[in-house]
């Protein structure tokens, strides 16, 4: 006689559920597995690698968390300043108030003597040194805020009558400038910066530095004198064009109430060469009842 063992009844139902849940379960490793090996977060890859030392991946675990961390800290940081001091950006629709000023152009020639100038002066100077005078006048011609300790002790000429000296022996500057607006004319002023004379253009300071403006001792301000171009973004590219040079110059680049300097970032040009600037030009306005 056998005796055949007795098994609990298995209700279909639960076993169907558990199969499903298996399969669930089964899914969701699988598609995680795939999600760390697969993502472009670095350090998630390591996690799920095979043949992984179980060491390594809890160090990249630790790595990840903190990154994490990090990242949490940071965006709750910027979030609460974000609640207690909100930045809040408007459209302005006053088209006029988009204008901005034509960028100020100063043109420094290379080139600080005229050669037949200096050799008439030679000539006619009672000077018995020549040769000493035309070395001291090519030295103050020069002369900049770099080069002022090269200059040679010379009694014969007074320093009041340096930059009279220099004017008269300065080359003709006489450039053709161009506008690319209508009905709009700018003057060329001549200035004494700290890279000697030089000449800008669109400009409010520089005439307050003129040889003239200086010559009359003056202390004025001027109301109604070179009026600034201002351009507006609707009006695309606006150019100003400068030709007729007979030396090498530099070009530096600033504001019309700006007055170029020796740090001031310059572009250099030899004689014979067309150089072409494109300058984005911003401009910062500020309410009249901004606190």
């Amino acid at each position: 006689m056998f005796c055949q063992p007795k098994y609990p009844n298995k209700d279909p139902k639960t076993s169907s559920v558990k199969i499903k849940e298996e399969r669930v379960i089964q899914k969701a490793r699988t598609y995680l597995k795939l999600f760390l090996n697969t993502s472009s977060i670095h350090g998630l890859n390591h996690l799920v690698a095979p043949r992984r030392h179980p060491l390594e991946v809890i160090l990249w675990l630790t790595v990840v968390g903190l990154c994490v961390f990090g990242s949490v800290y940071l965006s709750q940081t910027t979030w609460l300043r974000y609640q207690s001091s909100p930045t809040v950006i408007s459209m302005d629709r006053d088209m006029f108030a988009w204008n901005t000023t034509f960028p100020s152009v100063t043109v420094c020639p290379t080139s600080k003597l005229d050669e037949k100038k200096l050799a008439a002066y030679l000539e006619n100077s009672p000077e018995s040194d020549k040769e000493a005078l035309e070395a001291f006048i090519r030295a103050i011609a020069s002369a900049t805020y770099e080069t002022f300790y090269l200059i040679p002790d010379y009694g014969g000429i007074r320093p009041d009558d340096y930059m009279e000296l220099l004017l008269n022996l300065t080359p003709p500057f006489n450039p053709t400038l161009t506008i690319g607006v209508v009905g709009v004319a700018l003057n060329v002023i001549p200035t004494i910066t700290e890279m000697g004379l030089c000449y800008a253009m669109n400009t409010k300071a520089a005439v307050y530095n003129s040889p003239a403006y200086r010559a009359a001792n003056r202390w004025d301000v001027f109301k109604h004198y070179n009026q600034t171009l201002s351009i507006h973004p609707l009006d695309g590219e606006v150019f100003a064009q400068v030709i007729n040079f007979t030396t090498a110059y530099d070009v530096y680049i600033h504001g019309p109430f700006e007055v170029a300097d020796i740090s001031t970032k310059h572009q250099h040009s030899e004689i014979g060469f067309y150089m072409k600037l494109y300058v984005t030009s911003v401009t910062v306005y500020t309410a009249p009842d901004a606190a």
